[in-house]
């Protein structure tokens, strides 16, 4: 065996050992009637936690997006809530003669559990170019609101209702207006929501008639939300909405949910890149359930998630415990089993990461460029040092994405290696 295959093999066993770090115990407390929204970042722990009754709309952010969603459950111990009925009688030349006689039979829509882009707001959208609350201007390039809404927000004891109209989405800036149902108190209001890396949503208090600073101040600071929301209960038919704590992911972030398995040593390497799936409730509220009999919250014992970050880094995480509405606690165990970027820092190539690992046909290679360098090798390894793949990446200084094609590779274990100028930074990669 020459030196170069020493090298390989060498890195082959050593890998699967620094990829796996030391579980870790954690919990996260949303305080009695699970008050508050916890934001919680697998590396740092709890980012932020902010009281969910301060909030009625909340609008996502971004030039090309067009999702509002509603507070629809809040805190039980200082209720907050709103809900969102369409306005039958008229579109939005009606709204001086709004009138909300029966509207206790008017539509209602509720925000989907599933998706960060599709709030309570768009739940009657048909095609391109309708949204729902509004059509898109392809004049303009604006979409230009056409329905309007009755809000019923529980404030505390006190109920409050408005009729509003979202006016357009011009570009990154939401324009809407709401009144009394009379008409009195007539608010015209914007949300300047173009800044799509700096949060998911920004949020806005109808009582309060001001923005509401809730998210953290960068959504890359936090991986999961612990919330209250409505899920969708398909039992009985029909189904309906229903008030749960669960766990929302953050935009971006994939979770491969794995149940009746052995939580302790079931390995990630069995997992598939089809296994992780991208919506906000899949790990949800179900890890849990309310036992009549002993009137006491227990955990499905045989149920783990393995949440892939932005990064590429892959956690395992399972709940050890739950305290219900009396504290809103949530424990659970937390494994590192994929590193995510691997650094350098002597290489002209500053960090590098493969996602999704392990893949079947494709994965994204991940890298940071300090400087011009003369050539960015990436070369794929087999487990005898054979060079079995070689591909050519960009040199400029810079972050980039390349996606390489491995459906030709046999399944196995391999080495990718990024080499440059006498240096090369390495991940594994499992071929399924």
């Amino acid at each position: 065996m020459n030196k170069l295959q020493k090298t390989i093999c060498t890195l082959i066993a050593i890998i699967p050992f620094i990829n796996v770090s030391a579980q870790k115990a954690d919990s996260v407390e949303m305080g009695q009637g699970y008050g508050n929204d916890v934001y919680y970042s697998f590396a740092n722990g709890e980012v932020k936690k902010v009281a969910n009754n301060t909030w009625d709309l909340a609008f996502r952010t971004g030039f090309r997006t067009d999702a509002i969603f509603i507070n629809s459950v809040s805190s039980s111990t200082a209720q907050r809530s709103t809900k969102l009925y369409l306005y039958p009688k008229g579109d939005k030349t009606a709204w001086s003669t709004f009138d909300t006689s029966g509207w206790k039979g008017w539509l209602e829509y509720q925000n989907t559990d599933t998706s960060w882009e599709f709030g309570a707001f768009n739940r009657a959208a048909g095609t391109f170019p309708d949204f729902s609350w509004g059509i898109y201007n392809p004049v303009t390039k604006v979409v230009e609101g056409d329905s309007l809404y009755l809000l019923e927000i529980t404030n505390g004891v006190n109920k409050v209702y408005k009729k509003l109209l979202i006016i357009d989405k011009n570009f990154g800036i939401w324009h809407f207006k709401y009144a009394n149902v009379d008409g009195t108190n007539e608010v015209t209001d914007s949300i300047v929501a173009s800044n799509g890396n700096a949060k998911l949503l920004d949020y806005y208090s109808i009582i309060d008639g001001a923005d509401v600073a809730h998210e953290p101040d960068s959504v890359k600071d936090w991986d999961l939300l612990f919330t209250r929301y409505h899920e969708w209960i398909s039992t009985p038919p029909p189904g309906s909405y229903y008030p749960v704590m669960g766990v929302f992911t953050n935009k971006g972030v994939k979770v491969a949910e794995k149940r009746s398995i052995d939580k302790l040593t079931y390995d990630v390497a069995n997992l598939t890149a089809g296994d992780y799936k991208e919506y906000r409730n899949i790990i949800g509220s179900d890890w849990k359930f309310f036992d009549n009999n002993t009137f006491s919250w227990k955990l499905i014992d045989s149920l783990a998630y393995f949440v892939q970050l932005q990064n590429g880094s892959v956690w395992k995480i399972y709940f050890t415990a739950f305290g219900g509405t009396g504290n809103g606690k949530s424990v659970f165990n937390k494994t590192k089993v994929q590193p995510g970027l691997s650094v350098n820092p002597a290489a002209t190539v500053a960090s590098f990461g493969v996602y999704p690992n392990p893949a079947s046909t494709s994965v994204s290679v991940v890298f940071e460029n300090r400087a011009n360098s003369v050539s960015n090798t990436l070369k794929i390894y087999d487990i005898a040092g054979k060079v079995v793949a070689t591909h050519t990446l960009e040199n400029a200084p810079g972050f980039y994405t390349s996606n390489v094609n491995i459906e030709q590779l046999p399944a196995g274990v391999y080495v990718m290696s990024i080499e440059n100028g006498g240096y090369s930074i390495t991940q594994k990669l499992i071929k399924n």
